[in-house]
């Protein structure tokens, strides 16, 4: 249905499309006015793992298959990971705190599980986007894309905290 009282029909699909609010006022026609932009937190998808490409099945027979499988298997964990509240993301991280990789078999995956900067945990805004831009470096750098390079950043990244907790243990046989 076209309102006549707009000059431009593009602006009208802007307005139908976008986040106005239609207000009726004495007369014929109302008037639409202009919501304010409210960023949503939630819903809010935990997993990191990103999309697979054909590129990451080249020189596998039946690649287009295979290709087929892992993003259907990416795009249900992508579902399960989906979190509604802070109390489910809590819950969500605290599940997973000790498994370094939530997606065991699919290549290229992302091996650090560190949460994103809120803006509300940052100094301004550009605290926030310097914060941001490390954790996507951070991120990025622990992207592997075969079982061998999984290995190895297993053993550079969880061997460590395990050789800190080797020697406590062996004190309090000691001490016993």
């Amino acid at each position: 249905m076209i309102s006549f009282n707009l000059p431009d029909p593009t602006e009208q699909e802007k307005i139908r499309r976008g986040p106005h609010e239609y207000i009726a006022e004495a007369g014929v026609h109302g008037r639409y006015v202009k919501k304010a932009y409210v960023r949503q937190e939630y819903p809010k998808i935990m997993d990191r793992t990103p999309y697979p490409q054909l590129k990451d099945f080249k020189d596998k027979p039946d690649a287009e298959i295979l290709l087929e499988h892992a993003r259907k298997r990416w795009d249900e964990r992508q579902t399960h990971s989906a979190v509604n509240s802070k109390a489910e993301e809590e819950r969500y991280i605290a599940e997973h705190r000790d498994d370094p990789v939530l997606t065991p078999g699919a290549y290229p995956k992302t091996m650090d599980r560190t949460p994103a900067p809120r803006i509300t945990d940052c100094d301004g805004l550009e605290d926030y986007r310097a914060k941001r831009q490390a954790w996507r470096q951070q991120v990025s750098a622990s992207i592997v894309h075969d079982e061998a390079e999984e290995q190895l950043w297993l053993e550079e990244h969880v061997a460590e905290p395990a050789a800190e907790k080797a020697p406590a243990k062996r004190r309090a046989k000691a001490a016993a």
